[in-house]
């Protein structure tokens, strides 16, 4: 009996969860509910696999701050100082804070923008979920919208899953994320050429170096495609499985990564969901200091979506449950919110 009423507190404290994490609005303005029903399932046009709706911001809340599940780049996720670039013997900090980030009309925003003075500095913002959600395998789906950072340089808006450590408490013996782990960049947008680039990154340990925790070695793997002269909004989306990735732009399929093409193409460590709009000097060609560079600009984004499937694992983390670590299965998550329909 003790064991059921556990089940039933569990299964509400999950259901509160996912209801924080829809909590700045499940449904977007005039939308009907029958289109909020509709996106709570998807299917997998290429593997046939379907899908369920398990983390959702639609960044519809009153306030300018994203929810409290996010950690920003430059506070509680990465250090604030990210790079240095230079323009005619003159050093830019560019830094990450959190200012550069805001929730307006329904959209989350990153900005670029730059201040004069001492010191001289870039500021740019992201934010992460690697301290509310790590997940093995999955969909990751957002709709972005890059009208506003399309004349200016030095900047490239983005959308990635970064690998890590399923939680901080138990970590298995046998895992190494940097063995197992392969940054997968759903999208870097390079403005100049007007293209989408992804990448796969990935560091194994320095054998080298005498201090044993530097990953110095790097390797990646790298395609694009253009956007054409669309401005407006697109709809970008990374299917990640045990047997392959696939890059999805608009419905179509824009790449495909099988493990048999070797083993850093697919990773099996857990990933955290990441939002960023970083600056310098690779983006697009150009230098985000030079002073005919027309900043601020911004990038929209109207959504962030993740879905998974049977056998699929997930970490959360929130106040609500102590701030340990938990382990969900995503069958386990429908049964839970099946249970709290009726």
């Amino acid at each position: 009996m003790k064991q059921k009423i556990d089940m039933i507190i569990l299964g509400a404290t999950v259901w509160i969860f996912f209801s924080n994490l829809h909590l700045y609005g499940q449904v977007k303005s005039n939308e009907p509910e029958s289109v909020a029903e509709s996106r709570q399932y998807w299917k997998s046009p290429v593997t046939g696999k379907t899908y369920q709706l398990i983390f959702s911001d639609e960044f519809n809340g009153k306030n300018d701050e994203v929810g409290p599940f996010w950690s920003y780049r430059g506070e509680d996720w990465t250090h604030a100082k990210t790079r240095t670039v230079s323009y005619n013997n003159k050093k830019y900090g560019i830094m990450a804070v959190k200012s550069a980030v805001k929730q307006k009309d329904g959209n989350m925003e990153l900005h670029v923008y730059k201040k004069t003075g001492t010191p001289d500095e870039i500021y740019t913002g992201g934010i992460s979920t690697i301290n509310s959600l790590r997940l093995q395998y999955g969909y990751f789906e957002t709709r972005v919208n890059f009208s506003r950072c399309r004349q200016s340089w030095g900047h490239w808006p983005a959308f990635w899953v970064m690998y890590t450590f399923p939680d901080e408490e138990s970590v298995p013996a046998d895992y190494d994320m940097f063995s197992q782990g392969t940054e997968l960049d759903i999208f870097e947008y390079i403005s100049t050429n007007n293209r989408m680039h992804t990448n796969l990154n990935w560091r194994v340990k320095d054998t080298v170096s005498a201090n044993p925790a530097s990953r110095g070695l790097h390797d990646m793997k790298k395609h694009s495609w253009p956007l054409g002269a669309e401005a407006g909004w697109h709809v970008v989306a990374l299917e990640w499985t045990p047997e392959e990735v696939i890059w999805y732009c608009d419905g179509k399929v824009k790449l495909r990564r099988k493990k048999n093409e070797g083993k850093k193409f697919v990773p099996s460590a857990f990933q955290y969901v990441c939002f960023s709009m970083s600056a310098g000097t690779w983006g697009g060609g150009g230098n985000v200091a030079d002073p005919k560079n027309p900043l601020p600009a911004r990038v929209q984004y109207d959504y962030c979506r993740v879905y998974q499937t049977a056998g699929q694992k997930a970490y959360y983390k929130l106040p609500e449950t102590g701030n340990v670590w938990t382990l969900l299965h995503a069958n386990e998550r429908i049964n839970f919110l099946t249970d709290d329909k009726n």
